[in-house]
């Protein structure tokens, strides 16, 4: 039997300084049929020099500067693997991200989902992940790069939207649970999404915008007459009652 390939798009925009982490977190995962599909969001630092600095390990491609939701579609539109999956260039993974999530697939034929934890931390470099005695504080977020998912998923749902300069994985989760796909959500720490002074989300008020427009997405959505209602959602107050909402699993 083949293995399954995972397709692993990462999009960078002038993040060279922290690529060739994130690159090699991705080739240190316990899994070998990978596909790495590095997006040029219309870099001018040297992203591109480190991204072919890796050579036939990853497939380069550059387009002019339009968002992390077009690069991430822009990798869609050439992955070839049964799964799908994203980093930023800026993050790191854990190194079984991938053979932890694929083992739930193995379990459950029925998922189309699976998402971890990340652990929102500043560090400087990768060698400080694995000092002995670290203990990850693990959140649960709407991450892509915490989660798997079948390719089968965006044929069914789409692609992410591009008006969303932010907040395009959080729409494109909200649709997923929309259309009844099942999630699973696993408490292991398979992300370290890094913390530094160029996080787009630094920006509060651009930030706001952009969740204003997710909740208008969202609603309008609603509006339609195809809309299928989904029961109403509980009352969050806890981490658990979060990941208890998004588990829709069997």
């Amino acid at each position: 039997m083949n293995k399954a390939v995972i397709s692993v798009i990462i999009p960078v925009f002038n993040g060279g300084r922290f690529l060739s982490e994130a690159i090699d977190s991705v080739l240190a995962q316990n899994y070998d049929a990978l596909e790495i599909i590095i997006i040029d969001d219309g870099s001018t630092d040297n992203s591109k020099e480190v991204a072919l600095g890796y050579g036939n390990k990853i497939k380069y491609l550059y387009q002019e500067n339009g968002g992390p939701a077009k690069a991430r579609n822009f990798g869609l539109s050439i992955a070839t693997g049964d799964f799908i999956t994203f980093i930023d260039a800026d993050d790191v993974w854990a190194k079984d991200k991938i053979s932890r999530q694929l083992a739930l697939f193995g379990k459950n034929e029925e998922l189309g989902i699976v998402i971890g934890l990340a652990w929102k931390t500043g560090f400087s470099v990768k060698e400080e992940l694995d000092k002995p005695g670290l203990t990850p504080k693990g959140t649960f977020h709407l991450l892509l790069g915490s989660s798997l998912i079948k390719k089968s998923v965006f044929d069914r749902i789409g692609l992410l939207d591009e008006d969303l300069f932010l907040g395009d994985d959080t729409d494109w989760f909200n649709r997923a649970k929309e259309n009844r796909i099942a999630i699973a959500i696993h408490r292991d720490v398979v992300q370290y999404y890094r913390i530094h002074e160029n996080n787009i989300t630094n920006d509060k008020r651009r930030s706001n915008h952009y969740v204003f427009k997710v909740i208008k997405k969202a609603k309008d959505r609603k509006m339609s007459p195809d809309f299928k209602p989904l029961p109403a959602a509980p009352k969050i107050k806890t981490m658990d009652d979060l990941i208890n909402y998004w588990h829709s699993a069997n």
